[in-house]
């Protein structure tokens, strides 16, 4: 049977039909995180759809091609439309680190300084907007 996600209702990891999984190709972060998670909670996980562009993920979701796990900032705007729908993961936990990286010696450019700010910013936004669960 098809489970029906809710933005206030999570779901485990585990009850999930993995079987019909689009996601990332190894070696991608985000597919690193999620097979992470999957092996604390001791599934196996066999993609059935590898895909790296996240556009491509929300047509094969619109089309009903199965189901991916992805961060919901990057899915918002579609849950909110009524195109798709989502649920938070409630176990395991999926952490999602942004690391911001500098160079090691002297002092980074103005561009990489207003980039980082931009960054910052807009991470601490999406979290009090409860857009993107998580620490500022």
């Amino acid at each position: 049977p098809e489970m029906t996600l809710r933005t206030e209702r999570p779901c485990a990891l585990a009850d999930l039909d993995l079987t019909r999984l689009i996601t990332a190709s190894p070696g991608q972060r985000l597919r690193d995180v999620i097979e992470s998670a999957a092996s604390a909670a001791q599934i196996d996980l066999i993609p059935a759809i590898e895909a790296n562009s996240l556009n491509v993920h929300k047509a094969l979701l619109r089309a009903g091609q199965g189901i991916s796990i992805l961060p919901y900032a990057a899915i918002r705007n579609e849950v909110d439309r009524g195109e798709l729908t989502a649920a938070p993961i409630s176990a395991p936990e999926i952490v999602w680190q942004v690391t911001l990286a500098t160079p090691a010696f002297g002092r980074p450019s103005l561009a990489a300084r207003t980039l980082a700010d931009t960054i910052r910013q807009s991470v601490s936004e999406r979290v009090a907007a409860g857009s993107w669960p998580g620490q500022a």
